[in-house]
C-alpha cells in the first residue's frame, strides 16, 4: 500500500520537483500558444536571413568560374529590363527627330537656294556646254565687304574698304570704282583665304561707295601649288624697316598746303625679280585710320633693297602704327622681270 502511494506521488511531480496540478499543467499549455511577430521583429528576422544569404553567396565559388557580381549584373539587367528597353526607344526617337530637322532643313535650304542654280547649270549643259565661270561663282563664298571708310584731305576723298576672301582653294579677279563714277573703273583681285583693304584716291564727292562687280572666280591647281602657304609665302616675303612719319605740323611744312612725310626701307627677300610691286600704306592713330596711299615699287629685284621717301598733302596728325602691305597677284605669270632672248636685256616696268 506505501509503495503504490509513493508512486502516486511521483507520478504528481515534475521533472522540476514541483507538483502537478490541472493549473499548472493550464500555464504549460498557455506558454505554448505561438504568439504572432511583431513587425519589427519581422524586420529584424529578414535582415539576418539576408546577412546570412550574402555570406553563403559570398563563400560561394561556382565551378564554371561564374562571380557574384556578374550574378548581381544579371539580376539587375533583368529586374530592369523594361526601363532600359524605354530609353533605347526614347534615345532613338530623340536621335531620329534630329535627323529628320536636319534632313528638312537640308532639303529646304536646297528647294528655296540652289534648285535654281542648278537648273540654270542643267539648262547650259543641255544647250551645248558648261559654263566654268558660272560654275565656280557658285560653288564659292562670295567676297566679304566690310564697312568702308572715307578719309578727306584738302577737298578731295580717299576711299578704303577692307574685303576678305572665305575661300580658301579660289582666288578672284573683279572690277571696282565708285557708284556715282562708274566710268573709272579699277582692276583688282583677291587671292585664296586673304582679307586685304582697296584705295580709290583722290575723288571729288565724300557720299559715294565703292561698287565690286564682274567678279571671276578660279580654282588654283593644287598640282602645281601643293602648298599654298609656302607658295604665297615665298612670292611675298617683303620686309620694311625703319619707319618714319613726319606730320606737316612737325616737318614745319604747314602753310597752306600741309604736306606729310614718311620715308621707310623695303627688302625683298623673295627669289623674284618683280615688274612691280604695289605697296598699300595705312596710317592708323591708335586703332583709327586717319591716312592712306598707294604706292609702286618699280623693277624691284631679289635681294634688293629700296628706301622709299613719299610726301602728300592733308591734315593727318599724330600717327602710331604704320601698315605697309604688298600687293601683287601672284598668280598672274606677267608680273615678272623678263629677259629679251635677242638682245639678252630685261624689259623692264613702265608707267
Amino acid at each position: 500500500m506505501e509503495s503504490n502511494q509513493n508512486e502516486e506521488n511521483l507520478d504528481g511531480i515534475d521533472d522540476d520537483g514541483i507538483e502537478v496540478t490541472e493549473e499548472s499543467e493550464k500555464k504549460k499549455l498557455e506558454k505554448k500558444v505561438y504568439k504572432e511577430p511583431t513587425e519589427e521583429e519581422k524586420k529584424k528576422l529578414e535582415a539576418l536571413e539576408r546577412k546570412k544569404f550574402d555570406t553563403y553567396l559570398e563563400k560561394y565559388k561556382d565551378p564554371e568560374g561564374l562571380s557574384i557580381k556578374r550574378l548581381n549584373f544579371g539580376l539587375w539587367l533583368m529586374n530592369n529590363k523594361s526601363k532600359i528597353r524605354r530609353y533605347i526607344i526614347l534615345f532613338l526617337i530623340v536621335v531620329s527627330i534630329i535627323f529628320w530637322l536636319i534632313s528638312i532643313i537640308t532639303w529646304g535650304n536646297y528647294l528655296f537656294f540652289d534648285l535654281e542654280a542648278d537648273r540654270q547649270i542643267i539648262n547650259e549643259v543641255i544647250k551645248g556646254g558648261i559654263n566654268h565661270d558660272k560654275v565656280l561663282s557658285e560653288s564659292a563664298k562670295k567676297i566679304v565687304i566690310y564697312p568702308q571708310t572715307v578719309l578727306e584731305s584738302n577737298g578731295k576723298y580717299d576711299y578704303v574698304v577692307l574685303i576678305k576672301n572665305k575661300n580658301n582653294n579660289y582666288y578672284a579677279q573683279f572690277t571696282y570704282y565708285l557708284k556715282n563714277n562708274n566710268d573709272k573703273k579699277y582692276n583688282g583681285f583677291i587671292l585664296p583665304g586673304d582679307s586685304k583693304h582697296l584705295l580709290i584716291m583722290s575723288n571729288d564727292y565724300g557720299n559715294d561707295m565703292v561698287i565690286i562687280d564682274n567678279i571671276n572666280w578660279s580654282l588654283y591647281s593644287k598640282h602645281e601649288i601643293p602648298d599654298w602657304e609656302d607658295y604665297k609665302f615665298y612670292h611675298l616675303n617683303f620686309n620694311t624697316e625703319n619707319k618714319i612719319f613726319t606730320s606737316s605740323q612737325e616737318s614745319g611744312l604747314s602753310g597752306e598746303l600741309q604736306i606729310n612725310k614718311l620715308e621707310f626701307d623695303i627688302i625683298n627677300n623673295t627669289p623674284y625679280n618683280y615688274l612691280g610691286v604695289g605697296l598699300n600704306i595705312l596710317l592708323y592713330r591708335d586703332t583709327e585710320l586717319v591716312g592712306a596711299y598707294k604706292y609702286i615699287v618699280p623693277n624691284f629685284k631679289s635681294s634688293e633693297s629700296r628706301n622709299i621717301k613719299l610726301s602728300w598733302a592733308g591734315a593727318i596728325g599724330r600717327v602710331t602704327v604704320i601698315n605697309i602691305t604688298p600687293d601683287i597677284n601672284i598668280m598672274s605669270k606677267d608680273i615678272y622681270i623678263k629677259f629679251d632672248n635677242k638682245g639678252g636685256g630685261e624689259v623692264i616696268y613702265s608707267d
